[in-house]
């Protein structure tokens, strides 16, 4: 079903999917709240991973085209961890008549990401998403054996996608934000979501929106990923969670806490989220034992997790909550 079209900008006509493993640059989720009269502090995002790529290894003719040979340089110098060398190479690649594939341009961003030239960067890969050559081209398949993109997207979730226009525009809305450009960020995120139906695009966009405390709009572009299949989803699942929560909305946020919970085979620290936001929720309501039942489980198996610690010291259980009879046989 993908994202309900929100606002868009102009891309060129590719939209690619989502599909596999390698490069990588780190963005971050904040963590829930340690109080619902505190704003969370928003975590900073770390710089971009070094590029990992696997080179095809066979020889390379005098009689090659320059700007072929240089691309190569500069993919051996990129390998290598040298992404001065790596940029010098590239842009005398794009210098001599490479300008025109789409995977120049790329590597050429990657190099500039290395040595931290964000916004030079995001230029170069915008030029990318928004050709409409092929990617990945000729130039990339002939020279490497595998490349992919991977982000780091929560302290528990890394996405893996291809080197394709879904996974370059996925880099791009990262790198603008590392850039100072979060709304651009936003906009790009949503004309690819509005065009596929990618997780990684969705837990990208209610991250963004999630700190902008826009509520609403985390619901909107969650409405399409409200089943529990990986960890991915269930981290999708606890932030469309939090902005029912910070709503109001009693009974849509234990819903989708039922469907988070409902699998034990997930990341922990994932479920203690999880159950967090449901603890919260049942303060909120006044249900002193079933939020405390849901720390008790959290603090027996992480007890550092945020300040479970300290609302289990602050909110001894009354004798009326046991007579009310709200304590569950089990809290999931």
């Amino acid at each position: 079903m993908g994202f309900r079209h929100h606002r868009s900008v102009a891309l060129g006509r590719g939209a690619g999917s989502l599909s596999a493993s390698g490069i990588g640059i780190s963005a971050r989720i904040p963590e829930p709240r340690a109080a619902d009269d505190e704003a969370a502090e928003p975590l900073p995002l770390p710089p971009p991973a070094r590029p990992r790529m696997a080179m095809r290894t066979r020889h390379v003719s005098f009689m090659v085209s320059r700007y072929r040979r240089a691309f190569r340089r500069g993919l051996i110098a990129l390998s290598q961890g040298n992404p001065g060398i790596a940029l010098a190479e590239l842009e005398q690649a794009s210098l001599k008549g490479g300008a025109r594939h789409a995977s120049v341009q790329l590597f050429v961003g990657l190099s500039l990401m290395e040595v931290e030239r964000m916004p030079e960067a995001a230029s170069a890969l915008r030029s990318v998403v928004a050709s409409d050559a092929p990617l990945p081209d000729r130039l990339m398949r002939r020279h490497l054996s595998a490349a992919a993109l991977e982000v780091h997207m929560t302290p528990n979730i890394t996405a893996h996608t291809g080197m394709d226009r879904g996974g370059v525009a996925l880099l791009l809305a990262e790198v603008l934000q590392h850039a100072g450009r979060p709304q651009e960020a936003i906009d790009l995120l949503e004309t690819f979501g509005a065009r596929t139906n990618s997780a990684a695009l969705a837990l990208c966009l209610a991250d963004r929106y999630l700190m902008d405390g826009e509520w609403r709009e985390v619901e909107r572009v969650t409405d399409a990923f409200e089943t529990n299949v990986d960890d991915l989803s269930l981290q999708i699942l606890i932030l469309r969670a939090r902005a029912q929560r910070e709503l109001g909305e009693f009974i849509p946020t234990l819903t989708t806490l039922r469907e988070a919970l409902r699998f034990k085979q997930r990341d922990r620290t994932l479920l203690n989220q999880a159950r967090y936001e449901r603890a919260l929720m049942y303060e909120a309501e006044g249900k002193r034992a079933l939020a405390r039942k849901d720390l008790e489980r959290i603090f027996d198996r992480e007890p550092g997790f945020l300040d479970v610690a300290r609302r289990l010291e602050d909110a001894p259980l009354a004798l009326s909550d046991y007579d009310l009879e709200l304590l569950p046989s089990d809290a999931g």
